[in-house]
């Protein structure tokens, strides 16, 4: 049986020199078994459930668990707990979530040393032998790709190797008999600028069948971009089994090489590809994410506290004071802002189409969920054996509604009479808009609804997404009540409470009716989250999360065909773009005609009421975010507007032509003057004979050094 003792008797007087930290750094809260278990298991919430076994195999043959490597095997699990450490997190209670990505990266670090175990003779030396220029060439991996499975894992490369070993042993007349009986395997290959590995076409089509014939493909697999969809995809669980037999978590997500996928279905995701939400498309790791591997490589050193061996001299090139400038990496991607015109039609219509059918689609809902679980049946398979139609109310029937879901809509008719057994993406979406899944259109209803909402109030979306029903809006219905997501200890969060307009109160009141009737038909019987809809099978609302959100905004998107950019990719929009153009309706509202509606919208008639309104319920940074824009268009379409601003955009970038400028440096360009107090964007509000009207003024003030200068 194993030892209890930490260190070897020699060692035992540091625990009376430091005593609490030998117990403090090997407890964690997320540790749901002892230390000293060969297999942890490690409980994040809602963020992950890890397993690590650590009986893994070093470079002279022993276990990883083996008393001989005790104190290395001590010092990767003091790694882990000391993550959320006050000593680590600077005296900072953190969140389940931030513990869970600060263990990730150690995960992976982890992983990195035990597959270089032969180079740094870990059995021998633990990590003592690791010297500064190791860490720095850690570091410039890390900084190389975005995806660790690739600066880490060396996935790529590894998949590569493997593969084509598997080759070279193969008995290619029967890999060619199996190509023969199933050809989808040498369909659909990817040009070569679209794969991840070094397999030339034919060595492509050897390796599914080698991973086919070995049972290392698994059924349904959707791209990261959630457009396309395969029946088969390499199971890398397998796969890595052999591929990495000696990492703690290398099982985890990894991206799939696309020459692998096959046989690819209709996808009812996305319509179109997604139009890119940020400015940055590079493949390095953004400075943000490789600081916190820093972080997490220099806390390592905070275990020689308790007499661990950490190799602190190598740590060295962890130092914050020598700068990232020295590797390549991507600057933090900003969000790209949706044409204006896009973002109010889509909110007129999100707004017009639930105040005109939203308690409709709910009672309606209710009433397919409650007949289901009447019969004791799923909703979809009540659809199935019954007409829901007479359920629906008038103005549901009117619209087209004839099943719960369209996936139901392949009656045995249809199918008789030569339709295929699955819609295609293109009868999908025109089925969709065709208003025929009931399903489909109550999550169109919540989508408009987190649009508008979205819009109006300007919060994070993960404040919305906290937001409960029947207690997100203050007794006298005028503010919204949510957790700040940005401020409190630990899981705990500020409460705040911010304005909220009379037609977004409208929309909140609507999805409590509908959480309402829920309850008194026994689909719910837990406080739910205000944005949480039915499940599709059991009508039961289920917990509301990122993936559902984003997903009936695309759908909503979708269903009123949001537009399309020059390369044919659609504005599927995000909250962190709707916030900002809140703010933007005003700034742009007198010239788009946008500003009645803006009223309409908030509810306010005074102008100068309006603009105190937004500012009070919009951010700072969002608030300077839609002045820079503003900004920007206002100098790249008439410079002459505000000709002290263009001589100091001129000097800046060595131009006067801003119409060729890159719209996205020009308007952080000008933010950044915002920041330094070097401009200034505001209204300027002023009465006419008609009422009130206001225009937006660009100040420029003279900067200090400009003035010494003079």
């Amino acid at each position: 049986m194993q030892s209890n003792k930490l260190w070897p008797e020699e060692l035992s007087f540091l625990e009376s020199i430091n005593g609490d930290r030998f117990q403090e750094y090997r407890h964690c809260p997320f540790l749901t078994v002892s230390f000293d278990a060969e297999v942890w298991i490690l409980d994040f919430g809602k963020s992950e459930f890890c397993t690590l076994d650590f009986r893994l195999k070093l470079e002279n043959g022993s276990l990883l668990t083996d008393e001989t490597n005790r104190l290395l095997l001590d010092l990767f699990k003091c790694w882990i707990c000391i993550q959320s450490h006050s000593d680590i997190t600077g005296g900072k209670l953190i969140s389940i979530s931030s513990a869970y990505n600060s263990c990730r990266r150690v995960f992976s670090l982890i992983d990195y040393f035990l597959l270089n175990a032969g180079q740094f003779k870990l059995s021998q030396y633990g990590l003592m032998n690791v010297t500064e220029n190791d860490i720095f060439n850690l570091l410039a991996q890390l900084a190389s790709s975005n995806e660790t499975s690739t600066s880490i894992y060396q996935l790529p490369i590894k998949l590569t190797e493997f593969l084509k070993r598997e080759i070279s042993e193969a008995n290619i007349i029967e890999l060619n008999a199996l190509i023969e009986n199933n050809s989808e395997l040498a369909l659909d290959i990817p040009d070569e600028q679209d794969c991840m590995l070094q397999l030339d076409k034919q060595e492509i089509i050897y390796a599914r069948a080698i991973l086919w014939s070995k049972g290392y493909y698994k059924s349904d697999y959707r791209t990261k971009k959630r457009l396309e969809s395969y029946r088969f995809s390499p199971d890398y669980e397998k796969l890595f089994e052999i591929i990495y037999p000696n990492s703690i978590r290398a099982f985890t997500s990894k991206p799939q090489a696309p020459e692998l996928l096959f046989d690819q279905i209709n996808s009812y995701v996305k319509e179109y590809p997604r139009a890119s939400v940020t400015t940055t498309l590079e493949e390095t790791m953004s400075v943000k994410e490789w600081s916190a591997y820093r972080s997490a490589i220099r806390s390592l050193g905070q275990l020689k506290e308790i007499g661990l061996p950490a190799p602190i001299l190598a740590l060295n090139a962890t130092d914050p004071a020598f700068s990232h400038d020295k590797f390549s990496l991507k600057e933090a991607g900003r969000f790209k802002t949706v044409p204006n015109e896009i973002v109010l039609k889509s909110l007129r219509q999100a707004i017009e189409f639930t105040l005109s059918n939203g308690k409709q689609i709910f009672d309606s809902a209710i009433a397919v969920i409650e007949a289901a679980r009447k019969e004791g049946v799923s909703c979809f398979t009540y659809s199935i054996n019954n007409d829901i139609r007479p359920l629906l109310d008038p103005k549901i029937q009117a619209m087209g509604v004839s099943t719960w879901n369209l996936r139901t809509l392949i009656s045995p008719f249809e199918s008789r009479h030569g339709h295929s057994a699955r819609l295609t993406s293109a009868e999908y979406f025109q089925r969709l808009r065709n208003n025929e899944g009931l399903f489909e259109v109550l999550r169109v209803l919540f989508g408009a609804i987190q649009f508008s909402i979205g819009t109006l109030v300007a919060r994070r979306q993960a404040e919305l997404l906290g937001l409960i029903a029947g207690r997100s809006v203050d007794l006298e219905k005028r503010n919204l009540i949510f957790d700040n997501g940005k401020s409190g200890i630990g899981e705990i969060r500020e409460k705040e409470a911010r304005p909220i307009p009379p037609v977004a109160v409208k929309m909140i009141d609507l999805l409590e009716y509908f959480h309402k009737r829920l309850k008194d038909i026994g689909a719910s019987n837990r406080q739910v989250e205000l944005f949480s809809y039915p499940n599709m099978h059991t009508g039961a609302p289920g917990p509301a999360d990122t993936k559902k959100y984003n997903s009936n905004l695309d759908l909503f998107c979708d269903y009123f065909e949001t537009g399309l950019n020059d390369k044919g990719e659609r504005y599927y929009m995000r909250q962190h773009q709707l916030r900002r153009f809140f703010a933007m309706l005003f700034f742009w509202g007198n010239s788009f005609g946008g500003m009645e509606t803006l009223r309409w919208f908030l509810g306010h008639t005074d102008i100068e009421h309006l603009y105190h309104y937004i500012t009070e319920s919009t951010p700072g940074y969002v608030l300077r975010a839609s002045k820079a824009q503003f900004g920007s268009e206002i100098i790249r379409t008439d410079p002459m507007e505000s000709k002290a601003l263009a001589d100091i955009i001129e000097k800046h970038f060595g131009t006067r032509e801003f119409s060729v400028l890159d719209s996205d440096e020009l308007q952080e360009y000008i933010e950044e003057l915002l920041l330094a107090g070097r401009i200034e964007i505001e209204p300027i509000f002023f009465m006419t004979p008609d009422g009130q009207s206001f225009r937006i003024a660009i100040k420029v003030k003279e900067s200090p050094l400009e003035k010494f200068n003079g």
